[in-house]
C-alpha cells in the first residue's frame, strides 16, 4: 500500500490533517498551501488482531482502516458481494471498513461515488481464505482517541496532491 496505514496514522499523530472540504484533492501537481482549518488528530493507533471476530468487535465501535488487494476484479466491482482470494502480502490499497451484516463487510473506497455502490462495496465475510476476501483480515488498524481541532498544513517545497500537516 502506498504509504501504509501505520505511516499515515503516525503522520496524523504528529500534527493532524485538515478536512478535505478545507483543502480538496485536485489531482494536479502543485505545492502544499499553508492554511489553518478544522482537522483531525489522533493520540495513537492499534492493529486489530487478524481474526473475523476481532474485526467485528472493532468496527462495532468505530470505522477501521483496512488494507486490501485491489486487483482487476476489485477495480471492476459494480455491485453484489465480492469474494476474491488473495495471497498474503500483496495488499496495495486502503479502505475504510464501516460495518457488516451476516454475510458481508461494508467498505468505503476513495475512488469516488462512480465506483461500486456509490463509492462502497460489500465483500464476503467468512471467506475460506485465511486472510479474508481481498485480504481484509491481515492489515486492519484503529485510530486511538480521534478529535477535531484546528490544524495547520505545512509549507514545504515538495510536490503534493492533497493536504499535509506541519511537522513537529
Amino acid at each position: 500500500m502506498g504509504g501504509t496505514i501505520p505511516k499515515v496514522f503516525d503522520f496524523v499523530m504528529r500534527g493532524g490533517v485538515v478536512l478535505e472540504s478545507a483543502y480538496p484533492y485536485t489531482g494536479k501537481r502543485g505545492f502544499c498551501q499553508d492554511i489553518k482549518a478544522k482537522g483531525l488528530t489522533i493520540e495513537g493507533w492499534a492493529q486489530v488482531a487478524p481474526a473475523e471476530e476481532a474485526l467485528m468487535y472493532a468496527v462495532a465501535h468505530q470505522p477501521v482502516a483496512v488494507g486490501v488487494a485491489a486487483g482487476i476484479e476489485f477495480e471492476n466491482y459494480q455491485y453484489g458481494v465480492m469474494n476474491v482470494p488473495v495471497d498474503h502480502g500483496i495488499l496495495n490499497h486502503a479502505m475504510l471498513l464501516i460495518g457488516y451484516n451476516a454475510t458481508s463487510w461494508l467498505l468505503l473506497n476513495s475512488w469516488s461515488e462512480a465506483w461500486g455502490i456509490k463509492g462502497a462495496c460489500r465483500i464476503l465475510r467468512k471467506s475460506p481464505n485465511s486472510d479474508g476476501s481481498i485480504g481484509i483480515l491481515s492489515r486492519a488498524y484503529l485510530p486511538l482517541n480521534p478529535s477535531f481541532t484546528t490544524v495547520r498544513t505545512r509549507t514545504e517545497s515538495c510536490p503534493c496532491y492533497w493536504s499535509r500537516t506541519k511537522s513537529p
